[in-house]
C-alpha cells in the first residue's frame, strides 16, 4: 500500500509532467509558425537605488549585463531574455557623533555607502516592427522582468576612507531576494546584429526598514542601459 506521501507527489509529480507537455506543444507550435531567434547580448548602464528620506542622498552607479534572448515572431514578437547582471546604488548621508572623551562635544562625518546586487534577470518582453528598411528593422518594446538577486556588496567609507564603522542606515538583510520591474525601449537590428535602448522602472520596494529614527526607509531601483548583441540561430 502506498503511504499518502508518496501518493502526493506521484500526484504531483504527473501534474509537472503535463505541464511541461502543454508548455512545450505550445512552444513547439509558435516555433513551427513564427520566425525564431536565438542571439546573445551584453550592455552597459546606470543604475540608481532610491531612499525616501531627506537625510539620504543618492548616486548613480555603473553596471553590465551578460546574457541571450530568444524572439518568437517578426512584426509582432515576444522575447523572453536572461542574463546576469550587476545593479550599482550609492547613498550619501552624515552622522553626527559624540567624541568619547568629551561628551559635550560632537563631530559630523560624512558617510558613503556603496550598494552592489548581482542579479539573475528574466524579462518577457512584448515588441512591435514599426519600421522597415532593406536589412535595417526598428522595433518598440515592453514588459516585466524579474529580478533575483544572488550576491550582495556593501563598501562604507567615512570622510572618504574605507571602515568597518557600519553607520549605514540600510543593511544587506534588509534588501528584497526577488524584485520586479517594467521595461520600456525600443532596438534596431542590422542583419544580425542588434542594440536596444531601454529603461527599467522597479515595480516594488527594493529594500524596506522600519523603525529608523521613528521612520521607515524604503527604496526602489531604475536602470538605463543600452544593449548590443548578434543573432547565433535564425529559423
Amino acid at each position: 500500500m502506498k503511504s499518502p506521501t508518496f501518493a502526493f507527489n506521484n500526484i504531483e509529480y504527473n501534474r509537472m509532467i503535463k505541464l511541461l507537455f502543454i508548455a512545450s506543444f505550445l512552444v513547439s507550435v509558435l516555433i513551427s509558425s513564427a520566425q525564431f531567434d536565438i542571439g546573445l547580448k551584453g550592455a552597459f548602464g546606470v543604475s540608481s537605488i532610491s531612499a525616501s528620506v531627506d537625510n539620504i542622498n543618492t548616486a548613480l552607479k555603473t553596471g553590465v549585463q551578460l546574457g541571450g534572448y530568444i524572439r518568437l515572431g517578426e512584426k509582432i514578437h515576444l522575447q523572453p531574455e536572461l542574463y546576469y547582471c550587476t545593479k550599482n546604488g550609492k547613498f550619501e548621508f552624515d552622522q553626527t557623533e559624540i567624541d568619547p572623551g568629551d561628551p559635550q562635544k560632537t563631530t559630523i562625518n560624512s558617510y558613503e555607502q556603496d550598494i552592489k546586487l548581482k542579479t539573475i534577470d528574466i524579462p518577457a518582453l512584448l515588441g512591435v516592427r514599426v519600421l522597415k528598411l532593406s536589412a535595417l528593422k526598428v522595433r518598440a518594446q515592453a514588459g516585466p522582468v524579474a529580478s533575483f538577486i544572488v550576491n550582495k556588496g556593501f563598501v562604507i567609507t567615512k570622510n572618504g576612507i574605507e571602515t568597518e564603522d557600519d553607520q549605514s542606515p540600510v543593511t544587506k538583510n534588509d534588501f528584497n531576494s526577488v524584485n520586479w520591474g517594467l521595461q520600456i525601449g525600443g532596438g534596431i537590428d542590422f542583419m544580425f546584429l542588434t542594440a536596444d535602448l531601454r529603461y527599467e522602472i522597479g515595480l516594488n520596494k527594493i529594500y524596506e526598514l522600519n523603525d529608523i529614527g521613528g521612520q521607515t526607509i524604503t527604496g526602489k531601483n531604475h536602470m538605463l542601459f543600452i544593449s548590443v548583441g548578434f543573432k547565433i540561430l535564425s529559423l
